[in-house]
């Protein structure tokens, strides 16, 4: 028998009996009779050295990879947390800024050798100079703009275009609206006074106009100047002819607006009431027997605020208007509607007892009031007790 061969680098295994792991050991050496037995020639060895080196050296690189990624992504993190309010440290260039450099230009930028600071919100950290938060609002009719979560507040102009009167009488009604809005209503009254366009119906739309800046705006009210107006004197002439040639022609409503409107305003513009007045008591007269009740409240209401001009200037109109809207017919329907309408009611009934206190001799009806109760105005009797029900305010007389 011939006895196996031994490795010649002294490993100690046959040449012929090793196992897959010894061969491939011996085949790396390169020194072993194994690798000759397990027959591997010398360029199969280096080739296989060659591939090992190769897939060792993809492995490391893409190690190098996956640690550069997770440093990117942490830094990445670090930023957006600083936004969140979540405690840490940001970067801030080393080098000195320049002596012009002031607020944002102090911003990081990228590939600068930067130190620790505290964190900056994120639109800070953006290239470039960041846009202020800018927010529009408006308020009371103006427009407001607030920089900064209100650290600045604008106001932004309101641009006035001048309304330029309209040749078709149907868009001078909306024209007044619009002036009385921007605040440019005597300025367009004098120029539409003056127009062929300029109606009776818009008398009462331009009355209706001004004791509307009365009541919403007293303060802007005041600052007209009605003496020196130009508008005011066209109203109270070129209107009172409009109104005697074209009254016939306006229906109820208007009149009724019309003519509440001029006593709202008579004592701040008596020459608008000296003008206007006589003509629209006589048309107020002559289409008293057709108003609704809901015109009726604007009627008396009118005569309540004007009885003492109409003493003046129309007692005639003045002795005869009232019995006119007190007929009992008429007074009555006004009464069955005004129950289901309390406001209108308080106003209406509100009115003749501010008659009855001018002129007494009137014994106008005061306003119905719930059973065992004095009425709207009325002095309480000896002992009347109408408070509520806890005893409180009992001897206290309707006003």
């Amino acid at each position: 028998a011939v006895a196996p061969s031994v490795c010649r680098s002294g490993c100690g295994r046959a040449g012929g009996g090793g196992d897959a792991m010894a061969q491939v050991a011996a085949a790396w050496r390169g020194d072993c009779n194994v690798a000759r037995e397990a027959r591997l020639p010398p360029a199969s060895i280096s080739r296989r050295r060659q591939s090992v080196a190769a897939l060792l050296i993809v492995a490391a690189g893409s190690t190098l990879a996956a640690v550069a990624f997770s440093g990117a992504r942490l830094l990445n993190f670090a930023g957006i947390a600083g936004d969140r309010r979540i405690k840490g440290l940001v970067q801030r260039p080393l080098a000195a800024p320049a002596p012009h450099a002031t607020g944002s230009s102090l911003l990081p930028r990228r590939g600068v050798m930067t130190e620790l600071q505290p964190f900056l919100e994120e639109h800070e950290l953006e290239v470039g100079q960041p846009k202020p938060h800018v927010r529009i609002k408006k308020r009371r009719g103006k427009t407001f703009r607030i920089i900064d979560h209100g650290r600045i507040v604008e106001e932004i102009p309101r641009e006035k275009v001048t309304i330029v009167p309209s040749e078709s009488s149907s868009d001078i009604t909306k024209q007044i609206m619009e002036a009385r809005k921007q605040g440019d209503l005597l300025p367009f009254l004098e120029d539409a006074l003056q127009a062929p366009s300029f109606k009776a119906r818009h008398v009462s739309v331009a009355l209706k106009a001004l004791a509307e800046v009365k009541e919403l705006a007293p303060q802007v009210f005041k600052k007209f100047d009605f003496e020196s107006s130009l508008a005011i004197d066209l109203l109270a002439t070129r209107g009172a002819q409009l109104v005697h040639k074209e009254g016939a022609g306006l229906g109820t409503e208007t009149i009724a607006v019309a003519w509440y409107s001029l006593a709202y305003v008579a004592e701040d513009v008596p020459k608008l009431c000296n003008g206007l007045g006589s003509e629209m008591a006589r048309m107020v007269m002559n289409e008293a027997p057709y108003f609704e009740p809901e015109e009726d409240v604007y009627i008396v209401r009118g005569i309540n605020l004007l009885w003492r001009w109409l003493g003046e200037n129309e007692p005639k109109i003045q002795s005869k208007i009232l019995p006119v809207m007190m007929e009992p017919r008429k007074f009555e329907l006004a009464r069955h509607w005004l129950r289901r309408n309390r406001l209108k009611e308080q106003l209406y009934f509100r009115a003749f007892h501010h008659l009855n206190q001018q002129s007494p001799e009137l014994n106008l009806p005061l306003y119905p009031a719930p059973k065992g109760r004095p009425k709207f105005g009325e002095q309480p009797r000896i002992g009347c007790r109408f408070g509520n029900r806890r005893g409180k305010n009992r001897h206290t007389m309707i006003r």
